[in-house]
């Protein structure tokens, strides 16, 4: 920022008349960012020596330590477990030998790939009677529970996964308290869960071709260590119906079934990296903004035309993850906001947003005291004059980005947002996704989402997808470090502006799925 925009920003303290909260315009060192510096960090997080920053892998454990390192260079405080930089996400995964596996349907042996693929895979074998439970999800708090009044305990659960009525999946996905059939049938006491399919379905033969590679062993994606421990198994309709000889309706029982699946569990780890820096006011101080980015991608895969079978994330989201550094470096070394300033790098985000969701549920911090929480993925492209690529069409332009969130959230944030940016660099911000009824629904698919669920309200900083999203090719030299320091200095602005603010705003928009604030949560 130059001295008379600064001294301008500290002079004007203009007000929104129109709203019950005032914009004082007071930025602090956003200039400071410096976009020599987000490109040094770059081109080490998103360099071959990473490879590609899968969760977990080594090269993401790399990228976890050079960001606690330079935390530590610049005075940012550690806010993780155990006095460092780090919380822990424990991971499972379970590797499956078909040679090893059966599945019983009374006398009637199954066949695996042609009668019952592994879903779960948990170790050691199980034997009870089947019970047939329509649908199986369930959810306390909307007094939905299919598993009410039936002996479930002891037996192998049958279900077609089928939701309630009204209900879609984007609802039970975003909301922590449905329970998925696996969840339920467990805490009711089920021994497993049987999905009954068809098994003409793509996903089914995509899942048999993993299974028939190589050796004919199985591994599935990483998860959560906190996931379901009861083996669970698609089947289907045509074996199923052995199973229940007299129809599947109501609460059936059917005959005995034994699964015993020939599993070894591995178990490992990867850390959240957080770090904080001390608002100035003594009483504020207590206060916190949050600015989170996902660090990590997805790792080495199929090679491009080129033979690269690294997938650097130069874009997604390196640059979010730089910004984030650049911002806590500035802000550490004053001046700084009245409110204290978060800052977290989210393991897992390609794998189903695992970080932002395991820190909201085991947070380091009093998230009742979070006033904002604003998250930065992708924002180191901008559409070039001339390009034609449709793989390139919703790519941002210059002196552009897409904000997702402040009018689906908040009747505050977005005059919030925009007030800050017409007194600063005036970037165009595009609220094309702005929207739930966005088709790609943008708005549920980045780590802000997490904290929108606790109620924190939320702002995402996106600047689109490209011709390189998920490819070898999303690499430094395709990064417009000019446009992106803009980006990242306004959102700069913006956490320096709520930091500040006597009343900062909430969430005041019900969020189907996600949050309504009559009932703190729902």
């Amino acid at each position: 920022m130059s001295l008379s925009r600064r001294a301008l920003a500290f002079a004007v303290g203009l007000s929104l008349t129109a709203s019950s909260f005032a914009i004082n315009f007071n930025f602090g060192p956003a200039d400071s960012i410096d976009s020599d510096r987000l490109k040094a960090h770059l081109t080490f997080i998103a360099s071959d020596l990473l490879k590609g920053r899968d969760t977990p892998s080594e090269g993401l454990d790399i990228a976890a330590a050079y960001i606690a390192s330079q935390l530590k260079l610049t005075g940012v405080q550690p806010a993780g477990e155990d006095g460092t930089y780090f919380q822990k996400m424990w991971m499972v995964r379970s590797k499956l030998n078909l040679e090893k596996t059966s599945v019983m349907a009374g006398d009637l042996a199954l066949k695996a790939g042609t009668d019952f693929l592994p879903t779960g895979l948990s170790a050691g074998m199980v034997s009870g009677n089947a019970i047939y439970i329509a649908g199986g999800y369930a959810n306390a708090k909307e007094n939905i529970n299919p598993y009410a009044g039936k002996a479930v305990k002891g037996k192998v659960v049958f279900t077609d996964y089928s939701l309630p009525e009204g209900v879609q999946m984007r609802d039970v996905f975003r909301n922590p308290d449905w329970q998925r059939p696996e969840q339920a049938a467990m805490a009711n006491g089920a021994i497993a869960v049987v999905r009954i399919v068809n098994n003409g379905t793509g996903a089914w033969q995509n899942q048999l071709d993993r299974m028939t590679q190589g050796s004919g062993r199985f591994t599935p994606e990483w998860t959560l260590g906190e996931g379901a421990s009861i083996p669970a198994i698609s089947m289907t309709e045509s074996a199923a119906k052995s199973v229940f000889p007299a129809g599947m309706s109501g609460s059936a029982v059917g005959s005995k079934v034994t699964i015993d699946l020939g599993v070894e569990v591995e178990r490992t780890y990867s850390n959240n990296v957080i770090g904080i820096v001390p608002g100035s006011d003594p009483k504020l101080k207590e206060e916190m903004i949050s600015i989170g980015a996902h660090y990590d991608h997805v790792g080495v895969g199929r090679a491009d035309n080129n033979g690269d079978t690294i997938y650097n994330g130069a874009d997604d989201d390196g640059s979010g993850t730089v910004a984030l550094l650049e911002m806590s470096r500035v802000v550490a070394q004053g001046p700084r906001p009245k409110r204290s300033m978060m800052f977290i790098w989210y393991c897992g985000e390609e794998k189903g947003l695992l970080g932002s969701e395991y820190f909201v549920n085991h947070p380091t911090v009093d998230l009742k005291k979070m006033r904002l929480n604003i998250n930065v993925d992708m924002i180191g492209r901008a559409k070039q004059a001339g390009d034609t690529n449709p793989a390139n069409n919703m790519l941002a332009g210059q002196n552009e980005t897409y904000v997702i969130g402040p009018r689906v959230i908040s009747s505050q944030l977005d005059p919030i947002l925009r007030g800050v940016n017409d007194k600063y660099l005036k970037l165009k911000l595009n609220d094309h996704y702005d929207s739930l009824s966005d088709p790609e629904r943008i708005f549920y698919r980045s780590d802000h989402i997490s904290w929108v669920g606790k109620g924190v309200p939320a702002i995402f900083f996106f600047s689109g997808a490209h011709e390189d999203y998920h490819r070898p090719s999303d690499q430094v030299e395709k990064i417009d470090f000019t446009n992106m320091t803009k980006i990242a200095r306004t959102i700069f602005a913006m956490l320096f502006e709520v930091g500040n603010m006597d009343n900062p705003p909430v969430i005041d928009q019900v969020i189907p799925g996600v949050w309504d604030p009559k009932n703190s949560g729902g």
